[in-house]
């Protein structure tokens, strides 16, 4: 068996919706200072870089992270579907209901953003995703769990009021698709056979920064 991160690790580099960089990292014990061991404090916004949106982001009766049980975080039947974004572009899924499988349960969208993660266009001009794809995946997929992509966010920043109706379509009470952002896809090349969803768990999370690590079909 075969695994590869899915994610990209936190730091004072990481793009944040907007333009805004807020993780800040502060030794508070050090060896070589003479203390017993080393520790480290973090500071940083739980929507930054690969992280997951929950209900409750958009929700005072959505679900949060910690709601939910230990199997939800496993993807069994994942699918790649690759979208070839422009800058700014609402991307309308049931366009490429061919190309997806109904069997989904974690569809990744490649939209190519991903090359542009440390440059301005990356937050200025990422694509984001129509209000009505929420409705095309939850009748085309019905396993369906979460959606995640390559871009900043699911809310183009050239559409924001549009973002907000398509983040709450996609976190609906009834049967939330949970959104992970900023994805780490374009090395792939071969299917991805399961997939691990590690979020930060904590009490009342809205959304945490998260790993996911992707198992390759040999």
């Amino acid at each position: 068996m075969s695994y590869t991160f899915l994610s990209f690790p936190l730091s004072k580099e990481t793009p944040g919706y907007g333009g805004k960089t807020n993780f800040t990292s502060k030794s508070v014990k050090s060896m070589c200072s003479g203390d017993s061991c080393n520790q480290t404090v973090l500071e940083f916004d739980t929507h930054l870089g690969t992280h997951i949106d929950a209900p409750r982001h958009f929700s005072e009766s959505g679900k949060t992270l910690d709601e939910y049980e230990p199997s939800f975080w496993i993807s069994k039947n994942p699918h790649i579907l690759d979208v070839n974004s422009m800058p700014g572009e609402i991307i309308e899924l049931s366009q490429f209901k061919d190309e997806i499988s109904q069997e989904c349960d974690f569809l990744i969208i490649r939209t190519g953003f991903e090359k542009y993660r440390h440059k301005e266009i990356f937050w200025s001009s990422n694509p984001g995703f129509s209000p009505e794809s929420a409705d095309f995946l939850r009748d085309w997929c019905k396993e369906i769990k979460y959606i995640g992509f390559d871009s900043i966010s699911l809310t183009s920043y050239q559409h924001r009021e549009v973002g907000k109706l398509a983040h709450k379509a996609f976190l609906d009470d009834d049967h939330p698709i949970l959104i992970i952002e900023d994805m780490k896809v374009k090395h792939l090349s071969s299917k991805l056979k399961s997939v691990v969803i590690s979020p930060l768990i904590f009490s009342g999370a809205d959304g945490s920064p998260v790993t996911v690590i992707g198992e390759l079909n040999q």
